[in-house]
Parts: C-alpha cells; structure tokens; sequence
C-alpha cells in the first residue's frame, strides 16, 4: 500500500516512533443482544443480527456531529435491536475525529453508522432513522451517498460483504449482477449507483435538496477545473471577466483539524486574515469571500500553478550539472521568502503553518504567500490545529518562533529536499552540503540559522556531540556500531521491533521480512552473536506460526526458512523452503515464485542439491506468464521475475530459459528506460524511478548478475555503466532500503565501485540520527525512524555489513553459501 502524508497522523507521538496514541480515547458503546455477533474491524465496531446478511444492497449512513456520536448510537442502536439490522459504527472519538480531517479519505468522511437493511424494509428504515433523528444537528455531508432530505440518513447501493475479484487483470471490491457478472462496487466522492438498480422512486421522487445560502455568486464564476481536494472542500481555478481567479470551498463538519474546527470555519477565519494583510505585496489578494448553499467560499487572484514544493522538484540538481545555477536562483527564493515573512510579521500576524507547499514562486520568480487557514497573532501561544511535520515542532513557544522555524526548514529544503528534517541531523547534512553540493548554500544555511536564533532558540544545537560531528564523518566501522547499539528489540511486544506504517497498521506484517520482526531476524542471523541466535530463535518457536500461510521470500515460509537455517536450525530451515509454494497469480520478487525460487535455489547449492523437476515447473510457469506482470521493478514486477528465470536457467544450464529473460530483459529496457541527460530511470506508474525496489538500482543489479553469470556477454556494458552512474545521486528524498538512498548502494557495491560507495556511505548520513545510546534510522517519510528492514535500521545496517563483507546479497534472506552468489 502507497501510504499519504495523512495516514502517518495518528502515530506521531512524542517519541522517535511511529506509535499509536496511548492517551485515553472515548469508545463509543452500545450492548448488543446474547446472540448478535460483536467485535472489531478496523475502525469499526460490527454488530450482526442473527438473521443472515445478504451480500449486496442498499446500505444506510448515518452522519453525526461532533458531541452528538453516543446519543446517536443510543437512539439507532435500540432501532437495530428491535428490527434485527445488521449494522457497524466508528468505534471511538480519536477514529472520527480522523475519518472527518482535513486529509482523511474524501470517500469514508461523515460515515458515523452503516446500517444493512433487506431491500423490502430499505425504504422504511430511511423514513423511521430520519424521524428518529430529525433533531441532530447536521454531520459531514457524505459524498458518496443520496441524502435523504435535510436528515443525517444517507444511502448507496453497495457490497455489503466483500467480494474481491479480478477486473482488467486488477483485484477490485465487486458486486454481482443479475445475469451472475462481475462489476466493480465504486466507491466514488460522488453518488454513482450500477447499471443494474434504479433508486426506488419513492425516495426519488420526494427527495430535496437540503436550503442553503443563495449560489449567485458563486454561478458567477466559470470553474475551469480542480486545482487540489481535501476532505475540506476543493480549490479550483475560476475565470470572471476573462481574469482568472483561485475559489477555495470549506465544508462544514468536515476537514476537522485537531481543534475541531472545520473547513467552513476555517475559510471565514482565513478571509478574515487576508483582509487584515491586504497592503503586504507578498500575500495572495483577496477578491471576495461568501457562503453558497451550505459551503463557505474565499476567492483569491490566480497567482501560479507553481509552488516552492513543485520548483523544488522539477529543478533540483540531484547531479553535479547545472547546480550553480540552481544555487544562484534558490538563494534569490530565500531572501524574498525572508522579506516576506518579516512583512507579513511587521503586521502582528504570523502564517502558522509555513512550508514549501504554500509558498507560490510566480512566472518572474516572486514570491507569494498562500494559506492562511492557521494563522495567528504573532505573539500567541503555538498550540496548532493544523502543522505540517517536518516543517514545525510542539516544542515551540510562540506563533512567531513556528513561522521562523518553519521558514528555516522550507529554505533548509531548497537545498536538500529529503524527508528526514530531524535537527539531531543538522551537522552531518551540513557537512555533506558544504562538501558535496555547495558551499555556499551550506553557509548560508548557518548564517540564516545564527540570525534567527535569538527569536527561535529551538535552532540551537540539538546534543553534544554536534561539534565533532560537524568536521568529520563516522568511519564504517563506527556507522556499524553506532546503528547496531540504536537497534533494540523489545521482547515483550508482540511486534518485537519498532516499525514503519505497514507494520502498525497491518497485523499480518507481524512476521514477515520486510516490514515486520523477521527482518530484524534476518539482521541477528547475519550479524548477532550466538546468544542472540538462540535467543530469536526460541522466540520464534513462541510465535503462532498457523498465522503464516503466505510463501513468499519477504512475506512468508521461503524467507522465514532461510533466516531459520541460518539461525542453526537447517531442519526446520529446509522444511519451510521446501514447502513452499507459489502459484502463477503472483510471479514477484517480494512475495511470489521468483522469490520462492532463489530461496530454493540457494538452498540447493548450499546442500548440494536441486529438485530438478519442480525447478524445470517453476521456470515454464515464470517464462509463460512474467511479460504479463503489471509491475516492472525488481522487487514486485518483471525483473524479479527475469532474475529468477536467468539463474534457473543458469542452476540447471537451460539455455531457454536464459535466452528468454534476456528477451525479457532487451524488451524492458527498450520499452520501460527513460534517460533524462546521461542517467537512466526505470519508468514505473508515470514516475522516474531510481530506487532498489522498483527503479534503476534493481534493474542495476540484474544487469550485475547476469555480467557475473556471462562475463563474456557484453551487450549490457554500456547501460550498467549509465545505470551506475545514475546512483551517484547527492540525494534522494527517503533513505532507507527498498525506496530510498541505502537501496542506491547496492549497484555499487555489486560492481566494484568502490569510489563512489565511499561517497555515499557519507552521504548515507543525511538519513540518521546520531544519539547517546545508538544512531537510528529515518523511516518513510522522515516522521519517525524505524527498525524495520524495507525502510529502517535493519535493512541499512544489513546494507553496511554487506559493505564490510563485499557481498551485494545480505539484504535478502537466502541461505548463504559459499558455492553460489546472486550478484
């Protein structure tokens, strides 16, 4: 799953990870019947009647607002006792509180209940909830649903169990049609309903809209298209009288900040604002600002389409070429930003919530201030509703010192545009600045730092070792030791590891290698001592292991066993590396055949023995079904699944099956490599893609394993070179294994590029954090660190082991052996 920015938000404590709240939360309850089914899903809490629950319908929403969540549940819950409906709520405050933020899903927002009537009582249920609730006040208006009226009844025709399955080689939530076809349930922010239902007409036909303000002046605009959506509401590029202008809609109850306050709110307080800093130039001008039917509205002049976050990323020399220029121009961007915010400050107002995204740089590179929603009197207390992380800290005083803090950290990342902004890391990202992109930014960096300093003591230097740090790099050695010590495994939680998102929001990633305990498993059997060995080992025989019936290499038994064999128990090892299998469906690297494969195949070489037969199975099955693969990286998509082909084909000396991954492979790289000046990317989604799991470090090393397979075979010289040459990148905006700059290592290390790896392995240090007790590791996103393989310190530290060791392979659980290498 590709998490955003927002679903981070519930598990930023105040500690160095990610972590789920532990402050008290108000659950919402209700005492359902001896024989209805009650338990958790999710968010939800579920109730189900004795009576069976039909697979599709007309589902029921009930919103609610704030305040109101219990007395609501009370009320609907005694109705759906009494009428054996099936039905599920939000189970706590925290949980709707999340489903109505300003970033929440657009789709779930101002969904309270969901009730699953039968199609005869659908219509007699919307009638008796809409009386039993008429005087609730209104909740988030939900997008996906009919509204019944001016109650808080909503309705869609939808699954009511799920039913996945296959459309256009995609799996999908599904309905199924009278003639027993398949369609996808969509679930839109907008009312859609299937071909195959009509809304009953007794609803339709004395529906109405809900009263509201008169839309005039709203309809006097052309909307020419949508610029941005939040769960607030939209911002879209108007034209009137042939001048075009930004329109910013706010929803009530919805777009919640932490304060509760909505977006409707937070548009009159943002006009409000902007009318008070008319006469400074660097603010967007307010043209007018009004209610139509029940959204606020706030009209701005069109200034750009272009923010500092977008010249950011379009003009980033992340290669020595054209950085002067880039430096030259960026600096010219901060000193206007500075005047800016000093100008707006001269106001007694301060922005609130500054960062890169709401800085707007015009066609003749000026520079305009947008987004006002949490601004706030300069000398107020900080205490924000909405922040940016990254880009602000609790730990600040005053409304001034966030806008300086964050003015410091939107320049600091013109510069260097990585997730990770922990101050912890100001010194060595400085020093990599000074010695590796510019001087001169460097400097400025520090001299911008000391003169905001006395306004803003958070500036100050984070601990002290600081100074040290600041002229010198860690040696490898040191980086080993130091990640090691910041690398603790806490035996009494059932995850064993401080992890990324994957892990906190899926139990099933529990046990797997790379998000969950076993890559720091993986981690004690290359590196531990033998009493850590035993120790993880009998852990591990605790755990339930009926819960793993996936297969795959970082997802299940293939990965597991390797990790086990190298523990010591080869019985156990070879047991679960044997038995596992894979099916055609999933050909990956990550969770499917390829993987499975080279787990076996390791396996075999190390004890001397190849299944011949299933290997031969294996290899057809990947040779006829790999060009189908939606995805291209090594890690989920065709080249995991062409490596293994090439050392099947090589383990067993069929020329078939190599001379069809290099047909894989030739077709790939003509049809999927995109070169942008002399680098190379692999084209993944739209995107340039230069990372290990899914861009040019893994296509890097498949082109690595097949020249040490063939030296001879020099027709993929010239694009191993421009492949590595690629990863001799400052940066890039995450650090970790699969997605980030450790993953940009592996090529080097695979090809003997022992330069460049020096090069990196210093600038590996813009992602950690050095502490007293352990360096930790910057997790995705830069919010939190992890331990965890994919993004963590496992995974990196695995990385520098390897380094030490001179083998590109470590980072894969694969038994080791001396008489095979995969790179």
């Amino acid at each position: 799953m590709d998490y955003q920015a927002q679903d981070y938000q519930p598990y930023l404590q105040s500690g160095c990870f990610y972590e789920a709240s532990k402050a008290k939360d108000q659950e919402f309850i209700c005492q359902p019947p001896k024989d209805w089914q009650n338990f958790y899903q999710g968010d939800w809490h579920c109730c189900l009647s004795p009576r069976p629950l039909a697979q599709q319908g007309w589902k029921i929403h009930l919103s609610v607002a704030l305040g109101q969540e219990q007395e609501m549940l009370d009320v609907v819950s005694r109705y759906c006792f009494a009428h054996q409906l099936s039905f599920k709520w939000t189970r706590s405050r925290r949980a709707w509180l999340l489903k109505n933020s300003k970033y929440a899903d657009r789709v779930a927002s101002g969904k309270f209940i969901t009730i699953y009537p039968e199609d005869g009582e659908f219509i007699q249920t919307v009638f008796d909830l809409a009386a039993l609730l008429k005087e609730f006040a209104p909740g988030p208006y939900i997008l996906s649903d009919r509204r019944w009226q001016a109650s808080p009844v909503y309705y869609r025709y939808g699954a009511f169990k799920e039913m996945i399955k296959e459309i256009a080689g995609q799996k999908r939530c599904c309905l199924q049609a009278p003639d027993g076809s398949w369609l996808e349930d969509r679930r839109c922010p907008y009312y859609c309903q299937p071909d195959f239902v009509q809304e009953p007409a007794e609803l339709a036909k004395n529906n109405f809209q809900v009263k509201g303000a008169d839309i005039s002046r709203l309809t006097a605009y052309q909307i020419k298209g949508a610029l941005h959506f939040s769960n607030g509401g939209g911002v879209y590029l108007a034209q009137k009288n042939g001048k075009n202008y930004v329109i910013k809609e706010g929803r009530p109850a919805a777009g919640l900040d932490g304060h509760g306050q909505d977006a409707f709110s937070r548009i009159q307080k943002e006009a409000a604002w902007l009318k008070k800093l008319a006469n400074v130039p660097e603010v967007v001008d307010i043209k007018e600002d009004f209610q139509a039917w029940i959204h606020a509205y706030l009209v701005e002049d069109y200034v750009s389409e272009q923010t500092l976050g977008d010249y950011v990323a379009e003009n980033y020399p992340f290669y020595s070429e054209k950085r002067a220029a880039y430096v030259a121009q960026s600096l010219r961007i901060a000193e206007k930003l500075r005047r800016a915010v000093a100008h707006v400050h001269a106001q007694g107002v301060a922005i609130g919530d500054l960062q890169a995204d709401n800085v707007m740089i015009t066609e003749d590179g000026e520079v305009k201030l947008i987004d006002f929603e949490a601004a706030a009197s300069l000398t107020a207390p900080y205490n924000p509703g909405i922040m940016t992380a990254g880009f602000s800290d609790w730990a600040l005083e005053t409304y001034e010192q966030a806008d300086l803090y964050g003015l410091y950290q939107t320049i600091r990342f013109l510069f260097l545009p990585i997730s990770n902004r922990a101050r912890s890391s100001w010194p060595m990202q400085n020093l990599n600045l000074r010695c590796y992109f510019s001087k001169e930014a460097a400097d400025y960096l520090e001299d911008l730092r000391q003169q905001l300093l006395p306004k803003c003591p958070l500036l100050g230097k984070e601990n002290k070792d600081d100074d040290r740090q600041e002229g010198t790099w860690p040696s490898l050695n040191e980086l080993r030791g130091n990640i090691s010590r910041g690398i603790k495994a806490d035996w009494q939680s059932p995850n064993l590891i401080k992890g990324d998102l994957p892990l906190l929001e899926d139990p099933d990633q529990r046990l797997t290698v790379d998000n969950g305990a076993l890559g720091y498993g993986l981690l004690v059997a290359r590196c531990g001592q033998a009493a850590e060995k035993k120790k993880f080992l009998a852990w591990l025989r605790k755990q339930p292991m009926e819960e793993l019936t996936a297969a795959g290499l970082f997802t299940g038994k293939a990965g597991l066993g390797g990790i086990v064999y190298e523990l010591g128990d080869k019985a156990w090892g070879r047991q679960l590396i044997w038995s596992a299998q894979g099916t055609s469906a999933d050909l990956s690297l990550r969770s499917g055949l390829a993987g499975i494969t080279l787990a076996k195949i390791a396996l075999a070489k190390e004890e001397g023995l190849a299944k011949t037969v299933e290997l031969i199975k294996i290899g057809e099955e990947i040779a006829a079904g790999y060009e189908k693969m939606p995805g291209k990286g090594l890690l989920t998509g065709r080249l995991g699944a062409i490596l293994a082909l090439w050392k099947i084909g090589c383990l067993l000396k069929r020329e078939d099956f190599k001379e069809t991954a290099k047909t894989g492979l030739d077709a790939l790289l003509e049809k999927d490599l995109v070169q942008v000046d002399q680098h190379v990317f692999l084209a993944e989604d739209g995107r340039r893609m230069p990372y290990l799991a899914n861009g040019t470090a893994g296509l890097a090393l498949v082109l690595a394993a097949i020249a040490k397979d063939e030296p001879k075979e020099d027709r993929y010289q010239e694009i191993i070179k421009q492949a590595a040459e690629t990863m001799d990148s400052f940066c890039s905006y995450m650090g970790g294994l699969f997605t980030g700059y450790a993953g940009l290592m592996l090529p080097d290390l695979a090809l003997g590029r022992k330069k460049a790896l020096g090069e990196k392995i210093r600038l590996l240090n813009n992602y950690l954090l050095p502490r007293e007790e352990g360096t930790l590791v910057a997790a995705s996103r830069g919010y939190r660190c992890s331990m965890d393989l994919a993004a963590g310190a496992s995974g990196v530290l695995l990385l520098l082991e390897g380094i030490a060791r001179n083998d590109a392979s470590l980072w894969l659980p694969l038994v080791q052996t001396k008489n095979w290498q995969l790179f």
